[in-house]
């Protein structure tokens, strides 16, 4: 008999095939009376644990019914699926099996012989996702149950999925839905998205130029704490806890969805209209909104917290993020490769500060805005990715030099392996210790220890729960948790201890075999040489040093830092080659670099420019680093100097610079500098889009003339900006409706901005969307007629319950419009799909 694949699992975890005949037919097998099968994942009767990883996973396997006598089967993995075109593997799961593994081992056979007991009792074995094949759609992956070896008769299987974490650029466009559609639910359904924004607001909010220790009086400052997230040892067990939190809220949505990762040092096509969104207005041109397709379960992202409104990016090419230099961010060529990247690229300390700086402080400054703000930056849906990235890069790192050792024996797997003493410099600030919990999750707030240097001081506030305890049987943590950076670092459960759930497509479990280790002071240096001679010679083309000072540290030269501050300091070097060296001397050690940067400006101001060039592009580097107060303090002044001076070239970019640090005296800047009447497009739309990153009061006012203006002026890329900033505003509610409304003297792109606007603000908006969607097909009008079909699911969404007789009514109105559109019109026709979808509960 022959039984697809489809019909074994038919939407079931476990099935039974009906083996009578052939048990007639054979009489080898004649004394077994159909056996059934009960396979139980996680020793638990429930399909919604049935979720793996690399990890082993116990489970157990018995005969339904007690028999006559004890029945031997055979584990093996289903039929291997064809290998879609343009991948190396199929898109289903595969697993391995043993009957039991060593602690730090997991399952390695692709089959696996049992002897199930006559007497129903439960036989253990252990299941694990077989690396690098893991499953792309939810409970994909089989266990096939064969009677006696694994060419015996086809008896039972059961469905389960290898889940783990992917390259964003593997994913198949149906786990992208689902990781768009969990995102969207847990936002606009559960409204349960901002928790994280602000989760991550108040973690970092304490320390920046503007909170001293200390007041006046020399009390202590009660709005002072040490940042919880960053600048310390726990980066990156706080990101690794605050990943896996969010990460569960999407799969209590979607069991199936994971975070995927973006590597940020190549190339990547996620930033479209249909995934994270794209801020490119049309080929080369590019602006600070980020739009997504009407079609995309994003469409419409807004926040709320702080007034954000929708996501902002800085106005460049995101799709391969590169420093000023050209050079890409670091990744895994950098730091796995034959030749460590710098010294003791073993050690976590070394480690966290360099992925802290660079990708992870570089990258964020690169996308701008939202990003570039670590009170705001998870607000916008690429911060997960973007994050997950570097969490990866960690795991992997684990992996490749065996860091796991979450007890501290030695300092190699984290970084002050105590717990926090007040007063003692052998600890560090509380939260950062390996074995301190972490907040908010602690449950503490305020002045927790009396310490001189408030190293004890947490947020104020806390309105944030325990970690909540695993769903999974299995997993960490067994109960409601007050996390530890140590709770962090064993992820897989080397030692036994419960795993996360979570793991990366290109990680294997385990440690890597060791080779022999290679030193930066083994290697020739006759090549880092030339480079570091070709920086300093200013006979040689502009072109062949600043490729020479962008290849310096990749090329394991010790002294890089000696030869980018003899640039820095040479006044007879080209500005452009000065600014990239001080550039990279900053990024390279952001205190140290903008210490060594401030002291030459100080002591050449009339050859600055292209140095404070350097600090407006990294301040935010500086801003987040572990800098010293003095030297936030200073280059923060700089910022100020230079955005309070109109005639200054470099103004706008300080003042967008201090808008995307938080600076309370940004929004005046910005009003400033948009008042000089000769203010080129490109700049106005720039200080416009940061305005929005203020709570300047007198913005509205200043912005409703700034549009007007641009309309006059036909300029585009100030209009879109001013209108988004505008959402919400009563007093151009008016103007902006008018807007909507087709104007041959308006751009349509304008038109497009304020359906937006005014989408999750008034439902005024609802006829002129349905004349938009119920009229005649013009070419020139079919981009506001998509965006209309998501504004309306947008608007609908926001302001529900409605009549039944209108979602009645309007549902055949849609359908009628989606059953008119051309076959070409396939995005048109999805968005309203979604919209149909979105109406079906739109009257409850």
């Amino acid at each position: 008999m022959t039984i697809s694949r489809r019909e074994l699992v038919g939407g079931l975890a476990l099935a039974t095939v009906d083996l009578s005949a052939a048990i007639v037919s054979s009489p080898a097998l004649a004394q077994v009376a159909n056996p059934k099968i009960e396979i139980e994942i996680n020793n638990t009767p429930t399909p919604d644990d049935d979720y793996l990883t690399w990890a082993p996973t116990q489970a157990r396997i018995k005969l339904s019914a007690p028999g006559s006598s004890a029945v031997l089967v055979t584990l093996t993995n289903d039929p291997d699926q064809p290998i879609p075109a343009g991948r190396s593997q199929p898109l289903d799961g595969k697993l391995a099996f043993a009957e039991k593994v060593a602690v730090g081992q997991t399952a390695q056979l692709l089959s696996l012989a049992l002897t199930l007991p006559a007497d129903g009792r439960w036989v253990p074995f252990v299941v694990a996702g077989a690396f690098p094949r893991a499953s792309s759609a939810d409970k994909d992956t089989i266990i096939e149950v064969h009677l006696g070896d694994a060419a015996g008769p086809l008896i039972a299987t059961h469905a389960v999925m290898v889940r783990v974490r992917k390259n964003i650029e593997s994913l198949t466009t149906a786990e992208r839905e689902a990781f768009l559609k969990a995102m969207r639910d847990l936002h606009m359904g559960a409204n349960a998205f901002e928790y994280f924004p602000h989760m991550h607001d108040l973690a970092a909010q304490g320390k920046s130029p503007y909170q001293e220790v200390k007041l006046a009086d020399g009390s202590f400052n009660p709005k002072f704490w040490p940042d919880q997230a960053h600048q310390g040892a726990a980066f990156l067990t706080w990101h690794r806890t605050f990943l896996l939190l969010f990460e569960r809220r999407l799969q209590a949505i979607n069991p199936a969805v994971t975070i995927p990762y973006w590597r940020q040092n190549v190339a990547t096509t996620a930033f479209d209209r249909m995934f994270l969104g794209t801020n490119q207005r049309t080929p080369g041109i590019f602006q600070t909104e980020v739009v997504f397709s009407p079609a995309n379960w994003l469409y419409g992202w807004s926040i709320s917290y702080k007034n954000l409104k929708t996501v902002i990016r800085a106005p460049k090419d995101t799709s391969w993020l590169k420093l000023g230099n050209g050079s890409p961010l670091i990744g895994d060529d950098n730091l796995f490769g034959t030749m460590p990247p710098y010294p003791n690229a073993g050690k976590y300390v070394n480690f966290s500060r360099a992925i802290e700086n660079n990708p992870h402080n570089a990258g964020h400054g690169l996308l701008g805005a939202w990003h570039a703000n670590c009170l705001i930056s998870p607000s916008d849906p690429s911060f997960w990715p973007f994050h997950a990235e570097d969490d990866r890069l960690w795991a992997k790192w684990q992996w490749f030099y065996g860091r796991f050792d979450k007890d501290g024996t030695t300092e190699d797997s984290y970084h002050f392996t105590k717990t926090f003493v007040p007063n003692d410099t052998s600890t560090t600030t509380l939260g950062h210790n390996l074995k301190d919990t972490m907040w908010p999750w602690d449950g503490t707030k305020g002045r927790v220890f009396e310490d001189d240097n408030s190293r004890a001081n947490h947020p104020d506030q806390n309105p944030f729960n325990p970690f909540p305890q695993s769903t999974v049987a299995g997993l960490w943590p067994p109960t409601d948790a007050k996390p530890r950076p140590a709770d962090m670092i064993d992820y897989l459960g080397l030692a036994g201890t419960p795993p996360h759930g979570v793991a990366y497509d290109d990680v294997e479990y385990g440690v890597r075999p060791q080779p022999p280790a290679i030193s930066i002071a083994d290697l020739p240096p006759s090549f880092a040489s030339v480079l570091s001679e070709t920086a300093l010679d200013n006979q040689a083309p502009v072109s062949r040093r600043i490729m020479a000072l962008s290849s310096l540290q990749s090329a394991g030269f010790g002294q890089s830092q000696s030869v980018l501050q003899q640039v820095v300091s040479d006044v007879a070097a080209p500005p452009s080659v000065r600014q990239l060296a001080a550039t990279n001397l900053i990024g390279a050690d952001p205190t140290r670099g903008a210490e060594h940067v401030l002291g030459e400006i100080q002591r050449n101001p009339q050859q600055a420019p292209p140095l404070r060039a350097a600090l407006i592009e990294t301040a935010m580097l500086v801003h987040h680093s572990q800098s010293s107060g003095h030297v936030a303090h200073q280059v923060h002044q700089l910022l100020m100097d230079i955005a309070g001076n109109d005639a200054d070239e470099q103004a706008v970019p300080a003042a967008v610079s201090l808008a995307e640090m938080g600076d309370p005296k940004a929004g005046t800047f910005l009003t400033n500098l948009l008042q000089t009447p000769s203010r080129a497009s490109g700049d106005r739309a720039r200080l416009v889009a940061a305005l929005s990153l203020t709570s300047f009061t007198g913005a509205p006012v200043t912005l409703r003339d700034v549009l007007e203006q641009a309309i006059r002026e036909n300029d585009t890329e100030t209009a879109l900006a001013a209108v988004r900033v505008l959402a919400g505003d009563p007093d151009t509610r008016p103007m902006r409706l008018k807007l909507v409304d087709e104007d041959p003297n308006v751009d349509p792109l304008v038109n497009q901005a304020a359906i937006r606007s005014l989408m999750l603000e008034t439902k005024d908006i609802l006829p002129k969307l349905l004349a938009y969607l119920e009229g005649a097909q013009n070419p020139a009008q079919r981009n506001s007629k998509l965006e209309s079909s998501g504004a309306f699911r947008l608007t609908i969404q926001a302001f529900k319950p409605f009549p039944q007789a209108d979602v009645d009514g309007w549902k055949a109105r849609l359908r009628a419009v989606r059953d008119g559109a051309p076959g070409t019109a396939a995005e048109f026709k999805e968005s309203l799909n979604k919209t149909l979808e979105i109406l079906e509960t739109a009257s409850s």
